[in-house]
């Protein structure tokens, strides 16, 4: 799987093919964490500010993604990161795609005090945020 893999490479890869180290990402233990604390609590709708390689994205997302499987519910997963393309070369919309989770993860490319406002404003509600 793309998770395990990224970590025992200890790099990624962006969406023109730079290669990057797995810099200022969650460590296994964290992101098990992540995944565990969504899949157990069944949550389909969760927010992150930042994300940068998207490893945190990953686990995040895998976790919606599985949780909407299991009780056929929709959900997603949105990530607010202003430097997705411009800093980090959407390694970790890359990254997604190649999981099979872009779709059900989205990206806002904004900074959160100016998405955030928007997005209660459209009546999203979330039931998990995780801040990275």
């Amino acid at each position: 799987d793309v998770i395990r893999s990224l970590y025992a490479k200890g790099r990624t890869e962006s969406e023109s093919g730079e290669v990057k180290k797995l810099a200022s990402a969650v460590n296994p233990a964290e992101g098990k964490h992540l995944y565990d604390t969504v899949r157990a609590r069944g949550f389909t709708r969760t927010l992150e500010v930042g994300m940068a390689n998207g490893m945190s994205t990953l686990h995040i997302g895998q976790a919606v993604k599985d949780n909407m499987a299991e009780f056929g519910k929709a959900g997603e997963h949105i990530a607010l990161d202003p430097f997705q393309k411009a800093q980090w070369g959407n390694t970790a919309i890359h990254q997604c795609k190649r999981a099979g989770l872009w779709g059900i993860v989205k990206c806002i490319e904004e900074k959160s005090f100016s998405a955030m406002p928007r997005l209660l404003a459209q009546g999203k509600r979330f039931e998990f945020v995780f801040i990275d």
